[in-house]
């Protein structure tokens, strides 16, 4: 039976599994750890004694690639590299702790020193961006600056500079290796994540929403310089490491309590807010309104503001009945923070609506919005002007501009089903209108 180069990698897990106990489905893997002495306060929402309890651990490890930022902005893309392997171990199950971090380089020869007749293998490209010598400077201080912001060591790395030719074939590293890797560690209580019900809250910790970090995992996945550098330069994110360690100090301040109210957390990596909090809900569906998320730049349209990787942001599920217990921890921390009602029977503003039970998760941009599944809802509603924007694993994502016929009031919505549609079926799209609406 043929096997694909991953399924390969996790069959070795599963044959052999010795001490991990989660792998290939979380923000980390976590494998069994130690039992250790916990030296927290009791309630972290009030000034409180600190106590001191035994809990079992699980070590939490982690590594991923930052390429094609750190290609195009070294200094920036490393940090936000090493920004978002931190923000992965915080994430893992129901919220564990990072420890400490390490950074791998690969580039083309820098050529810093003449004399090195290796380094003459190739001719010295006209570097796009940044040169090798630049970028493992630049790289290097900004994995480390953000390590330092955030209270996290970077302990160990390895740089590997590689050019080669041979049967007329040229090898370099032109397009960067930036991986990013990590330990820490959690709780076995708080391991694997929960599911969502109704009545949940979905909250977002972190900054506002800007035209920052656009298409990141789209841009990455080509040749660096096949878009403008307008584009390939949007698609940076920008570190800002004190937001982060605000965030995490209300993740950890509620792990560290008797109960944990999280169900499920996530990170803001690529396409932000859509891809965390579609992962947050992916077992039951949920709404989000557009118009409470916080909004940095008025400009931005709906689908910048539920795709952009500004700010350093988590996604989370948490317990009705604790949500005041979180928003205590949050403002001692001064950690921004928005919540919404998880309930898939919730009212659409009164609006006239057609109910399906196939949806994954849809955004509502101001008021009046109909739910839709095919084109004949389409035909039902007076206006819609709207613009297919693809299906990715067998979800199709569209960005409507809708007049609700009973309302008449102009709504801007997200709907990501749950089931393949073929979006010819949605005849031919075109780009909608702005709505006035923020």
């Amino acid at each position: 039976m043929e096997s694909s180069l991953f399924q390969m990698i996790k069959k070795t897990t599963k044959e052999n599994p010795n001490k991990i106990i989660s792998a290939y489905k979380d923000n980390v893997a976590f494998a069994e750890g130690p039992v250790v002495e916990q030296f927290a306060p009791k309630d972290h929402s009030t000034s409180d004694y600190f106590i001191i309890k035994d809990i079992k651990t699980v070590i939490s490890l982690k590594a991923e690639t930052h390429n094609f930022p750190t290609t195009v902005e070294p200094f920036n893309g490393a940090s936000t590299g090493t920004g978002g392997e931190i923000r992965d171990r915080m994430g893992g199950g129901k919220g564990s702790w990072p420890i400490a971090g390490t950074a791998v380089y690969m580039t083309s020869y820098p050529r810093t020193d003449e004399g090195r007749e290796w380094e003459s293998i190739l001719p010295v490209r006209k570097w796009l961006y940044q040169t090798p010598e630049q970028i493992l400077i630049k790289a290097s201080n900004g994995a480390s600056d953000f390590g330092n912001k955030f209270g996290q060591p970077l302990i160990c790395g390895s740089v590997l500079t590689f050019e080669h030719q041979e049967n007329n074939e040229k090898y370099a590293y032109d397009k960067v290796i930036m991986l990013a890797g990590g330990v820490g560690y959690g709780t076995k209580r708080d391991c694997l994540k929960g599911t969502p019900e109704a009545g949940d809250e979905i909250v977002v910790l972190g900054g506002d929403n800007y035209r920052i970090g656009l298409g990141g995992g789209s841009v990455s996945s080509v040749e660096t310089g096949r878009y403008s550098s307008g584009i390939e330069l949007n698609a940076v994110q920008r570190a800002n490491a004190e937001m982060q360690k605000r965030a995490y100090n209300v993740v950890r301040a509620l792990c560290e309590e008797d109960t944990n109210p999280i169900v499920s957390i996530h990170d803001h990596g690529s396409a932000g807010h859509v891809n965390c909090l579609s992962e947050l809900v992916e077992d039951c569906g949920g709404l989000i309104h557009m118009d409470k998320l916080p909004i940095g730049d008025e400009t931005l349209s709906a689908k910048e503001i539920i795709a952009n990787e500004s700010q350093e942001r988590m996604g989370l599920l948490i317990e009705e009945e604790s949500i005041e217990h979180v928003k205590k921890i949050a403002e001692r921390e001064r950690a921004p923070m928005y919540s919404y009602l998880l309930d898939r029977k919730q009212s659409m503003n009164g609006c006239a609506k057609k109910r399906f039970e196939n949806y994954k998760m849809w955004f509502c941009y101001a008021a009046g919005v109909l739910q839709l599944k095919a084109k004949e809802a389409l035909d039902k509603i007076m206006h819609a002007r709207y613009a297919f924007t693809g299906v990715r694993n067998g979800q199709l994502m569209m960005e409507l501009n809708l007049i609700n016929p009973e309302h008449k009031k102009t709504a801007r919505c997200f709907i990501m089903t749950q089931t393949s549609l073929n979006p010819d079926s949605f005849g031919h799209p075109v780009q909608p209108q702005r709505s006035s609406a923020h």
